[in-house]
């Protein structure tokens, strides 16, 4: 902002040394000239953090598309009359931001149902994804419960994504390490240091909620590639060692408004980017010596069948355990799902 506007003055000072700018009425412009160029500026200063604010990290599994792009659903909320102070301005584009990423997370998880169905995956593995089809859409609106807090109105969410079921292994086995081994375990590593500074009971109770969950789905990821290296071993290695091998950065988090103090977002569970990059290199660093441990068993288990090239081998699926249990939640969220 100061560069931008001392940039814009001197662009004006210039001008005024000019034969144009010499007449005395054109002089008197430059001190209007220059206060528009700072106040310009400083507009420019607050609409980047306002549109800051709403960029972020996808608060739970991605829904992609059949080249891997992730999306997010589009909302309809209006603010009510009287909810419009800076800090509860801020607070209903942090929550719907992750409300939005939380209602993503839905379809994903639909779409790894189906995927794995189509497999022939055990019985737990796909009860597990119905189980946290129903624990997103319990997230995304306990996350528009907090919206409809701070705003007077509760936000609609439309994804026109379109279903992306897939019967290669190989992705399901990268995008469950990436996807839900890394983020979801970074969720919920950020969710419960969050939790542990909140101030607010409700925002407290939500951030409970969702590190527990996000737990539970990282832990049915790591399930789905242990069964994914058992059904086919040389596919499943060589796409998790590709996986392990990509830059993972940290979670982007959301921005701040710059007069929100870093104590402040703490005492109101802000995902705040410093947060996501110092939980990182632990999650990192856990996933990768979890991942040698499955790839080191499996190789063992080759050498003692002595089968090197380790290919796919007839195991019954459906022996495989899974602690997450086959019932389904009674769902009594108000968050609408189109279809």
């Amino acid at each position: 902002m100061l560069l931008s506007g001392a940039a814009m003055t001197a662009c004006a000072e210039a001008w005024a040394r000019t034969s144009f700018g010499r007449n005395k009425v054109r002089r008197r412009l430059i001190p209007i000239v220059a206060a528009l160029a700072w106040i310009a500026s400083a507009g420019w200063f607050l609409l980047m953090q306002f549109a800051l604010g709403n960029s972020g990290c996808i608060y739970g599994r991605p829904k992609r598309d059949r080249d891997g792009r992730a999306s997010l659903p589009s909302t309809r909320h209006r603010r009510r009359v009287g909810r419009s102070s800076p800090s509860s301005r801020s607070l209903t584009r942090h929550w719907l931001q992750i409300a939005r990423g939380e209602y993503a997370s839905i379809g994903a998880f639909v779409d790894l149902e189906q995927s794995l169905l189509a497999l022939g995956a055990p019985d737990a593995l796909v009860a597990g994804c119905r189980r946290a089809q129903v624990q997103e859409r319990r997230h995304a609106a306990l996350a528009a419960d907090l919206v409809e807090r701070w705003s007077g109105a509760r936000p609609r969410f439309v994804h026109e994504a379109s279903p992306t079921i897939t019967t290669d292994l190989a992705r399901i086995a990268a995008e469950s390490y990436l996807d839900g081994c890394l983020n979801e375990g970074a969720a919920a590593a950020e969710a419960a240091v969050r939790r542990d500074g909140v101030t607010d009971q409700q925002v407290r109770a939500v951030l409970d909620v969702i590190a527990t969950d996000e737990a539970e789905h990282a832990e049915l990821a790591w399930t789905i590639i242990e069964w994914a290296v058992a059904v086919d071993a040389p596919t499943t290695i060589r796409a998790l060692e590709s996986a392990r091998a990509r830059t993972t950065p940290a979670r982007r988090g959301i921005r701040r408004p710059f007069w929100m103090t870093t104590a402040r977002a703490r005492t109101l569970g802000w995902i705040d980017p410093e947060l996501c990059r110092r939980v990182h290199p632990d999650i990192v660093a856990a996933a990768e010596a979890r991942l040698s441990k499955v790839l080191e068993s499996e190789a063992s288990e080759c050498d003692a069948r002595d089968t090197p090239d380790c290919g796919e081998r007839p195991s019954d699926h459906h022996s495989f355990g899974c602690n997450v249990e086959p019932d389904r939640l009674h769902d009594t969220v108000g968050v609408r799902v189109p279809g």
